[in-house]
């Protein structure tokens, strides 16, 4: 649990890492939503229903691929509880 909550924080001082550029304006209701997407398996065998509740206008500047590792270490997370 510890070594996952340092994952975590990780990603998050990564994604505020402004050093590298590659800043996007995403949907995060479809980055949330590509990512259930591609977990549904994994998180339908962990007996794991989630529900979204988004506005789906909502529109985040983010670095992507640091967003994609934070959402997925919550699901990780999630399995693992």
């Amino acid at each position: 649990a510890v070594e996952k909550a340092g994952n975590i924080i990780n990603n998050l001082l990564n994604l505020a890492k402004n050093e590298d550029g590659g800043w996007q304006r995403k949907n995060l209701k479809d980055l949330i939503e590509s990512i259930i997407l591609l977990e549904r398996k994994d998180l339908k065998n962990s007996k794991i229903e989630m529900e979204l509740s988004c506005d789906p206008e909502l529109i985040v500047l983010t670095k992507a691929e640091s967003m994609n590792h934070i959402i997925l270490n919550l699901i990780s997370n999630a399995k693992d509880a």
